[in-house]
């Protein structure tokens, strides 16, 4: 799956905790599953609007 990465989200959070927290989660491992799996598109949209697009979805992410 192309587009964001756990790497930039990381890097944008600083700590995958600071993104479990900015993202709503329950869980950090939700996010280490996208490491090994993608970013789905839905969460790629969403967190382009939440970062006022510092960070960028995948263009079938915001189509969907």
């Amino acid at each position: 799956m192309p587009g964001m990465t756990f790497e930039e989200i990381k890097a944008h959070y600083k700590t995958v905790e600071k993104a479990k927290a900015a993202l709503g989660l329950r869980s950090k491992q939700t996010i280490y599953n996208w490491r090994d799996n993608g970013v789905p598109d839905g969460w790629q949209a969403i967190i382009q609007l939440q970062t006022r697009g510092k960070l960028k979805a995948d263009k079938p992410a915001i189509q969907s």
